[in-house]
């Protein structure tokens, strides 16, 4: 008898549709990974109140209708969400507000432009780390 792995809930959030597409071609296909795509942090919100949410979340850091810290924090006071494990994403890493990181820290950084290499690379290792 062998054992199957459950599949792994990676949400992203990024308002470029650009990036959906690298992001699914870097893991959308994987059978490890089950990806959920969104454009902005209400959209984010309003899944998370139809289900538990992920098990990792990718918040772009600078959103359309908010901040990637704006929406950390927000997402932090949801009972459904305060153990998601969480990476920020931006091209300005030193623009990660360093007080929201210290409330509630991301497990990791990525730095744009991303490729499908890297985030599958990246990905994989955070996700060791997150058990």
């Amino acid at each position: 008898m062998f054992s199957v792995n459950p599949l792994r809930h990676v949400w992203v959030v990024d308002d470029d549709p650009l990036m959906h597409e690298v992001w699914f071609a870097a893991i959308g296909e994987d059978q490890e990974f089950e990806l959920k795509l969104f454009h902005s942090g209400a959209e984010v919100i309003n899944a998370l109140e139809e289900t538990s949410g992920p098990q990792l979340l990718v918040i772009d850091m600078n959103l359309s209708d908010t901040s990637g810290d704006q929406l950390l924090q927000e997402l932090r006071n949801l009972p459904n969400f305060h153990r998601t494990a969480v990476i920020i994403c931006s091209a300005n890493l030193s623009s990660y507000n360093d007080e929201a990181s210290t409330t509630s820290p991301p497990i990791g950084w990525m730095k744009k432009p991303l490729n499908i290499i890297e985030i599958k690379n990246q990905i994989r290792t955070f996700w060791r780390e997150i058990g």
